[in-house]
C-alpha cells in the first residue's frame, strides 16, 4: 500500500468515525430534554406554590433521565449505533432513590443541583466535554437560583421564572446547535 492509498483510507476512516459519532447523538438529547423540563417548570412557577413546583421538579428530573435512556435505547436498536443507555437509566434510578431518601436536602439545594451533578457524572464517563460544561452551568445556575441569588437582582415578581426560562432556553439552544452539528457530521 502506497502513501496516497493509506492517506485516503485514513480519510475514509475519519469520515466514518464522524458519521458514527453523529448517529449516536450523545449530547443533544439530554440538553433538549432537560431544557424542555426547565422551561415547563419556568412556565408553571408563577401559577403554582413553590413547594408544588419543587415536587413537580422532583418528579420530572428522574423522568428526564428515563426519557433519555429510552430514546437512546430505541435509537440504538433502530440504527445499530448508540450511546450507553445504562448510565442514564442508572442515573435516573439513583436520582429517584436519592430524591426520596434525601428529599429535605434536595428541596433545600434544588433538583437543579442534583440533575447537574447527574449530567456531569455522565459527561465524565462519556468524556463529553460539551455536555459537562452545560451540566455545570445548569447545576450552578439552578442552585444559585434556588436561593434566589440571581432573581433578587431583577426587580420583577416573576424573576425566578425568567431565570429558569432563560436557563431552559439556553439548554435548548445548545442542544439544537449540537444537534445541527451531529446531523451535519453524517
Amino acid at each position: 500500500m502506497d502513501a496516497t492509498t493509506a492517506h485516503d483510507v485514513l480519510g475514509d476512516v475519519r469520515a466514518v468515525r464522524q458519521r458514527v459519532r453523529g448517529d449516536r447523538r450523545a449530547t443533544s438529547v439530554p440538553l433538549l430534554i432537560f431544557g424542555t423540563i426547565t422551561l415547563i417548570e419556568a412556565f408553571l412557577r408563577p401559577f403554582v406554590h413553590a413547594s408544588v413546583n419543587d415536587i413537580v421538579a422532583v418528579v420530572l428530573a428522574p423522568l428526564g433521565f428515563a426519557a433519555v435512556a429510552i430514546f437512546y435505547r430505541r435509537h440504538e436498536v433502530s440504527i445499530g449505533v448508540g450511546s450507553p443507555t445504562r448510565a442514564y437509566g442508572l442515573t435516573g434510578l439513583g436520582l429517584a432513590l436519592a430524591l426520596t431518601i434525601f428529599l429535605g436536602l434536595i428541596l433545600l439545594f434544588g433538583t437543579f443541583a442534583v440533575v447537574g451533578v447527574g449530567l456531569l457524572i455522565i459527561a465524565l464517563r462519556q468524556r463529553n466535554f460539551y455536555l459537562g460544561i452545560w451540566a455545570a452551568i445548569y447545576g450552578v445556575v439552578g442552585t444559585l437560583e434556588s436561593f434566589y441569588l440571581i432573581s433578587n437582582r431583577i426587580a420583577v415578581s416573576w424573576s425566578p421564572s425568567l431565570v429558569y426560562g432563560v436557563l431552559g432556553a439556553m439548554l435548548i439552544g445548545a442542544g439544537l446547535l449540537v444537534r445541527r452539528n451531529e446531523v451535519g457530521a453524517r
